[in-house]
């Protein structure tokens, strides 16, 4: 019912959208000035993943320590063993996505708690131009949408006795490749026209002003965040 509504389903604490906005900006901020502060990129990993935990997503929040930690290991331990062009492969893919794990965790946070009409009802609030408003709630829904597209096209690939594990990942990698991407970029251009089609239909390109039942609004939690998100901003001075 709350994805048909558009609003997020939890039961857990969860910040106002322009609050969840403000820290995706400040922790961009952060990891693009200090890249080479391990420090900093801990405490924004264990930032955000608090982020979860208090929205109830304990297995989101797990998954993403342990991948953090995965990472740490790998970089200390198994990458200085590594010599020539297959370090620099592996290293420069691994200390990427290294780097870029607290805003792709922040990022995967806005999107999974925060619904569609929460998100339109909060940057109107801001006096955000639809010209905006209207790609963005596209992007809301798009990215849930591939997630399922891919796990449908899993399962019919695992009916069609070409599951995706790692034996036909080593053995027939090409066609791995094909089986998976050619329907899923079918379904992403099909899906995003549906996307487009269904914001347009819910007339949120009309410059009369929208009612929605979303309650927005800044509690405890917002200016606790808030303050810790800055906080962790001064760090780069220090």
């Amino acid at each position: 019912m709350a994805y048909i509504l558009g609003v997020s389903e939890n039961n857990g604490i969860i910040l106002d959208p322009r609050t969840k906005l403000l820290l995706l900006i400040i922790i961009n901020v952060i990891v693009f000035n200090k890249l080479d502060s391990h420090l900093m990129s801990i405490l924004l990993i264990f930032f955000v993943t608090s982020l979860f935990i208090f929205s109830k997503k304990y297995k989101t929040a797990i998954v993403s320590l342990a991948i953090y930690l995965s990472y740490t290991l790998v970089l200390m331990y198994i990458l200085p063993h590594l010599t020539g062009f297959l370090a620099i492969l592996i290293g420069s893919v691994l200390v990427m996505f290294y780097k870029l794990m607290p805003i792709i965790l922040m990022g995967a946070y806005f999107i999974l708690t925060t619904g569609v009409s929460e998100f339109v009802a909060s940057m109107e609030k801001i006096h955000m131009p639809q010209e905006i408003i209207i790609p963005l709630s596209v992007v809301f829904r798009f990215f849930p949408t591939v997630v399922e597209e891919v796990k449908s096209i899993i399962d019919c690939m695992k009916i069609s006795g070409i599951g995706l594990n790692f034996k036909n990942l080593i053995t027939r990698p090409l066609k791995m490749l094909e089986y998976l991407l050619i329907p899923l970029i079918i379904s992403i251009v099909k899906g995003g026209d549906e996307l487009s089609a269904a914001v347009l239909t819910r007339s949120m390109d009309n410059p009369v002003q929208r009612t929605n039942i979303c309650k927005i609004g800044f509690h405890w939690q917002d200016y606790l965040y808030i303050l810790l998100g800055l906080l962790l901003l001064m760090g780069l001075f220090i």
